[in-house]
């Protein structure tokens, strides 16, 4: 029962632009996948299902009602080996004696604009894809990707204040779309560059633009770093894409 209402609420979460008829008895729909996962936290029931101190791990987590992210989570040993988990973890209020949480993003609060939960990357993961959308049962089903929002975890905000930057260092994020098994463009994120060119930190929600990715029905995304003290991880939250369907 919990499920069945979690996946109303990830429903009601789609914004439907449009439905209508194209004649011959075919219907359309557009509306937009906007992966806010507060859904998760949305009653104190839950929370108390889906986190053990404030972390949810999963082999699916919903963004809407045909797509999710993926891990490579055993749930019959809860062994948690990649990929993404969910997080409500505050770095602010972290009072863990062992220091900073690995499932903490960068900054004081949560996830973007005070969202109470995001998710968490993990790197390497085992799944094919990290995040896919399965609109085979239409008879058209296009989805176009818009964008994110990534963070640092505060775990590689700590690295840099243990020890800091060097010319070269890097933490690199890249997002390849993926239609019918077949990849396609990549979008690049510097998490972390010092050169002669720029020095980024990102330590806050930032906005990252996949609209150069074009139709997809999946995505991969894969972590480069020169540091071995940098944590391979990153979070992310409000994935936007466009869903077109026909049937």
């Amino acid at each position: 029962m919990i499920m069945k209402n979690l996946t109303l609420i990830m429903l009601a979460s789609a914004a439907i632009f449009a439905t209508s008829c194209l004649g011959s008895g075919v219907s359309k729909s557009d509306y937009t996948i906007v992966g806010n996962l507060d859904a998760y936290a949305s009653s104190d029931q839950l929370v108390a299902q889906y986190f053990k101190d404030s972390v949810r791990f999963a082999k699916q987590i919903l963004t809407d009602e045909f797509s999710c992210l993926n891990s490579a989570y055993d749930e019959n040993n809860s062994i948690f080996n990649g990929g993404f988990c969910l997080s409500m973890k505050k770095d602010s209020l972290n009072t863990e004696k062992t220091g900073i949480s690995d499932y903490s993003s960068a900054g004081p609060g949560a996830g973007a604009f005070d969202s109470k939960v995001y998710a968490v990357f993990f790197y390497p993961a085992s799944q094919e894809y990290d995040w896919q959308i399965y609109l085979s049962g239409y008879d058209v089903g296009t989805c176009s990707m818009k964008g994110l929002y990534i963070d640092n975890v505060s775990k590689t905000i700590k690295a840099i204040e243990d020890k800091p930057l060097q010319d070269g260092d890097y933490l690199t994020v890249t997002i390849t779309g993926y239609l019918n098994k077949a990849a396609g463009s990549s979008v690049s994120v510097d998490l972390v560059r010092n050169d002669s060119m720029k020095r980024t930190v990102i330590t806050k929600w930032t906005e990252v633009d996949l609209s150069s990715l074009g139709n997809v029905d999946a995505l991969k995304f894969t972590v480069g770093t020169n540091r071995p003290d940098f944590p391979r991880s990153f979070c992310i939250d409000n994935l936007t894409a466009s869903v077109h369907i026909e049937y």
